[in-house]
């Protein structure tokens, strides 16, 4: 008796042992899983910012900046916001500040027609320029060990947007 009663202990011990493991190997997964998408929506994102910077720059030394501006999708982001806790800590409080710079963007476009009510459209295009430039500016390169460490695609910067090259000033200066 005490040995089917050994055994069935054993048993279950190695059962919760088993399923504790297996938990632990999902919720890594999980959790790299998180990591890369939340990296792939950053890196698409300061590709995208770049590009986008180059283009507003454009519109403003050809005066034709009253296109509409579509918000930057964070789509990633707001999906797993309810996950913040997975992310890796090494750049985690750079996502959250990231994003949060993006939301500003994003406000800053809706608030376009408000400064083009006031006559103020010259003050919006450079606001609004100064604050992309600023962005690719400080987070050109910030996720870069993270990318490598989680094997995501680095965003593709032009030239002009790397730290030393972001000065709207001289963008302008051309008519």
């Amino acid at each position: 008796m005490d040995n089917l009663i050994d055994g069935t202990v054993v048993a279950a011990v190695l059962t919760i042992v088993f399923a504790y493991v297996q938990y632990r190997v999902r919720k890594k997964d999980e959790t790299d899983t998180i990591n890369k998408v939340i990296l792939a929506e950053i890196s698409r994102l300061l590709h995208v910012l770049c590009l986008h910077r180059i283009w507003w720059a454009e519109c403003i030394r050809d005066k034709n900046t009253q296109m509409p501006l579509i918000p930057f999708s964070m789509d990633v982001y707001n999906n797993y916001l309810k996950n913040i806790g997975d992310l890796d800590a090494s750049y985690a409080s750079y996502g959250v500040s990231f994003y949060g710079y993006v939301k500003f963007l994003n406000s800053l476009q809706k608030a376009q027609s408000k400064y083009v009510g006031l006559n103020k459209r010259d003050v919006f295009d450079q606001n609004y320029l100064n604050a992309i430039s600023k962005l690719v500016k400080e987070y050109h390169n910030t996720f870069d060990s993270a990318f490598e460490e989680y094997k995501v695609g680095k965003p593709v910067m032009d030239p002009c947007c790397t730290i030393d090259s972001v000065k709207a000033p001289s963008v302008m200066g051309s008519a």
